[in-house]
């Protein structure tokens, strides 16, 4: 065989040298197009795969979602209005409070796994039975009902937290219990009022004493008629006579004469204080 070689020419040799190179070629081809075959078939696999867990998870969000709108529709309701006796200071006696409630969040809790408590905002619509001789401070608090998990509980089953537990008192009123609460917060629309009354009393008042002054200023003149002709005359120790009228003693640049001076005269002095035309 070696001697076939070498009695072949160089022609022979670098024909067959090229021949065996493109042998060699076409294999190593061969190899890597099996190779990026099977790599494109396993991506196609892990894609399938992603797709149908996307699809999973978005069911499932928006089953959530739907489930969350649904419970939150039903938090965010009033409660019926409810007769509510309330301890506004420790060792005081109880105030019955109308008022209603709403839950506005659930609040994760350790106390009990059967129980839920929830975030609720009290309403103050009015003041049952008020002592006119005591004051009542109904601070802005959220409160924290705790309920048990059935959906049909009544009003007196109902536990309220405001930091600290509190008991429950029952009352047999008309079926409806209440609670015994530490705080409960009032409206802005229950403080508007409020202080719209506080505002409308004072303006009252200030009407009042407004009034009172026209009064005694109508009533000062009638009093002091004939007095200008009685004290007309110049007093013993000085040629200076009083004012006719404050117009003429401010035209003098005269204000808040005293009594002892002589330009003073009581027509001048409407308000009775011992000084004639006040500033």
């Amino acid at each position: 065989m070696l001697k076939k070689l070498k009695e072949l020419s160089k022609e022979q040799k670098i024909i067959g040298g090229i021949v065996l190179l493109l042998i060699l070629v076409l294999f190593f081809t061969l190899l890597t197009s099996g190779s990026t075959k099977h790599s494109q078939v396993q991506t196609k696999a892990s894609d399938s795969v992603k797709q149908s867990s996307q699809v999973k998870q978005s069911s499932s969000s928006s089953s959530t979602s739907s489930s969350s709108s649904e419970t939150s529709s039903k938090i965010e309701k009033w409660s019926p209005t409810g007769h509510i006796a309330v301890d506004a200071y420790l060792n005081t006696p109880q105030i019955k409070i109308i008022l209603r409630a709403k839950a506005l969040r659930e609040v994760a809790h350790k106390l009990s796994n059967t129980d839920k408590l929830y975030e609720v905002e009290a309403e103050v619509i009015g003041i049952e039975e008020k002592d006119e001789y005591r004051e009542y401070n109904i601070t802005g608090k959220k409160l924290l009902v705790r309920t048990p998990e059935s959906l049909a509980v009544k009003m007196n089953e109902l536990m309220v937290y405001t930091g600290n537990t509190v008991s429950l008192e029952k009352y047999d009123s008309i079926d409806k219990g209440s609670l015994v609460i530490s705080e409960v917060r009032k409206t802005e629309k229950a403080q508007e009022e409020e202080k719209a009354s506080i505002e409308a009393s004072k303006s009252k008042e200030e009407e009042r004493k407004a009034s009172s002054r026209v009064k005694e200023q109508e009533q000062a003149p009638s009093h002091t008629t004939t007095t200008p002709t009685q004290s007309s005359t110049p007093a013993p120790q000085s040629n200076l006579r009083p004012f006719k009228n404050c117009k003429e003693a401010r035209k003098a640049g005269r204000v808040n004469i005293p009594a002892s001076d002589p330009q003073y005269g009581p027509w001048l002095d409407r308000d009775k204080d011992g000084y004639g035309c006040d500033e």
